[in-house]
């Protein structure tokens, strides 16, 4: 049985050249799972691939935040 995805979790570290992403998300038995990083330039090009791997990376049907 698959356990429902209550929600997903970005966390972003944010430094003067970099911002570095991680992902998570919580099951309905509130079990936690960081399941992704990575870092990027802190520039307006490095924004819009964090925006385009986040999409990639998480379920849409299930609440980001």
């Amino acid at each position: 049985m698959t356990k429902r995805l209550l929600k997903q979790v970005v966390g972003i570290d944010v430094a003067h050249k970099e911002l570095v992403v991680s992902l998570g998300n919580m099951d309905e038995e509130a079990v936690t799972n960081i399941y992704a990083y990575k870092a990027f330039l802190n520039t307006e090009k490095g924004f819009m691939a964090l925006i385009l791997w986040v999409k990639k990376q998480t379920i849409e049907s299930s609440p980001l935040r």
